[in-house]
C-alpha cells in the first residue's frame, strides 16, 4: 500500500467492526481520518479514542445533505508546524476558523500533510 501519511481519509461505518478497524490503521499511518456511521455515540466515540486525527461526522450515506457534510468534514483541514496553541496554530484559527488545524512535527511533516 502506498504512504497515506498526510491525507485525508474517509471511512463509511467507522464506528465498529472493519470500518473501526481501518480507522484505527490509518491515523496509525500518519492520515487524517473522518469516520461516519448512523449512530453518533459509537463514530464519536471512535474518534475520541484516536484522537486529534480523527473526526466523527454522523450520517447516513443514503442521503446527499449527509454525503456533503462527509466529504466537508474529511477536507475541511489546515496543517502547520507546531503544537495546539502555538502562535501557527493560533494564526490558522484567525485567517481559517472554519477549518480543523492539523498539528504537524516539522514543515515536512505540514507540506507531507497538504499534497
Amino acid at each position: 500500500m502506498r504512504p497515506v501519511e498526510g491525507m485525508s481519509v474517509l471511512i463509511t461505518g467507522g464506528g465498529s467492526g472493519i470500518g473501526e478497524g481501518a480507522a484505527e490503521h490509518f491515523t496509525a499511518a500518519g492520515a487524517s481520518v473522518a469516520v461516519t456511521g448512523r449512530r453518533a455515540e459509537k463514530v464519536e466515540a471512535v474518534a475520541a479514542r484516536l484522537g486529534e486525527r480523527c473526526r466523527a461526522v454522523a450520517g447516513d450515506v443514503t442521503v446527499a445533505a449527509d454525503r456533503r457534510r462527509m466529504i466537508e468534514t474529511a477536507a475541511n483541514r489546515i496543517a502547520f508546524q507546531g503544537t495546539l496553541g502555538a502562535n501557527s496554530h493560533i494564526a490558522c484559527r484567525q485567517v481559517y476558523p472554519d477549518m480543523q488545524p492539523l498539528p504537524c512535527a516539522t514543515f515536512e511533516d505540514s507540506f507531507a500533510a497538504v499534497r
